[in-house]
């Protein structure tokens, strides 16, 4: 859901929590999709919620290295750190 801009103000502190735990969480595709939808996830909500915005930067600064060092295709890691520059961008 959060894929489609459904009920971010609901789900996005509960990914946020997952993502807290383990930024590799997993969706349903492959290891980190959950943290590539959230940040694809619609940028005027992150806007109106500028503090879940700083948590979501702070949990992946904290974890590059191991987003760098994971087995996930290049393309994927790529893909991750793209959509993040992009994220940080919105505030």
């Amino acid at each position: 859901m959060i894929g489609q801009n459904i009920g971010l103000r609901y789900l996005i502190p509960l990914a946020l929590d997952k993502l807290d735990e383990n930024i590799l969480a997993d969706g349903d595709l492959y290891d980190g999709d959950l943290l590539q939808v959230v940040l694809k996830s619609d940028k005027e909500y992150w806007k109106a919620e500028r503090e879940n915005w700083k948590r979501m930067c702070g949990i992946f600064n904290r974890d590059i290295s191991l987003l760098e060092s994971h087995y996930n295709a290049r393309s994927i890691k790529e893909e991750w750190f793209s959509t993040f520059a992009d994220f940080k961008k919105i505030n």
